[in-house]
């Protein structure tokens, strides 16, 4: 599933995107308790994935972190900083497990609409998790 924002004053459409992912990679259903080494191992698969050299891009990781959610093991999370061109970009790629599979939550910003758009990746990456483990997440309102 994709994400954009839409326009809005002061704001470009598509001015954050988020791509939400649910894979198994050929693997029996995991239970909820996969140890976090399993998913910390494919958070470092992301990361490398977005970190690949591309024309225009240039991205380093900033950081990593467990993001928890209510009702389920904490997401592991990187946040990645860098450009595109010119443009400074915010990314955050989070990895979980899901109703068996793993789950994968990607949110990208340019730097400069991050504060406009009053963004809560966190909130957004919980209620993920939340609604794909059907634990009744609500999403975040603005």
């Amino acid at each position: 599933m994709d994400y954009a924002t839409p326009a809005r004053a002061g704001v470009a459409a598509r001015a954050a995107i988020a791509s939400v992912i649910v894979y198994d990679k050929g693997l029996p259903p995991l239970p909820p308790e996969t140890p976090p080494a399993v998913v910390e191992a494919q958070l470092s698969e992301g990361v490398a994935e977005a970190l690949m050299p591309a024309p225009g891009r240039q991205m380093a990781e900033a950081g990593r972190r467990a993001l928890e959610v209510p009702g389920g093991a904490p997401l592991q999370c990187a946040v990645l900083d860098g450009t595109y061109g010119r443009t400074a970009m915010w990314q955050q790629l989070c990895v979980g497990v899901a109703a068996g599979r793993f789950l994968k939550v990607f949110i990208a910003v340019p730097v400069r609409q991050r504060d406009l758009l009053a963004m809560d990746a966190d909130g957004f990456t919980r209620a993920i998790a939340q609604a794909a483990r059907n634990t009744g997440a609500v999403l975040p309102t603005r």
